[in-house]
């Protein structure tokens, strides 16, 4: 089987919240939550070998999900 894939165009949207925290001049920590969400689609042709003239084609789609959590240790280059 041959399979020949045809990506079409996609969309990534995504949103983060954070906050810094700072004890001291230099030193602080960081928090971050992060959403980001993925749609991705391709039209894929495939082709039996042993017999080309029955092709198919189908459309598959992907979504994607992903929370991310980042922590963070701060040094601070200014006073």
């Amino acid at each position: 089987m041959k399979e020949d894939w045809n990506s079409r165009p996609g969309l990534s949207v995504g949103a983060a919240l954070g906050l810094e925290l700072f004890w001291g001049l230099r030193w602080g920590m960081l928090v971050e939550l992060d959403y980001r969400a993925r749609f991705l689609s391709a039209e894929v042709l495939s082709t039996p070998l042993d017999e080309p003239a029955s092709k198919a084609t189908e459309r598959v789609t992907v979504t994607q999900h992903q929370l991310v959590l980042s922590l963070g240790l701060l040094f601070g280059l200014h006073r």
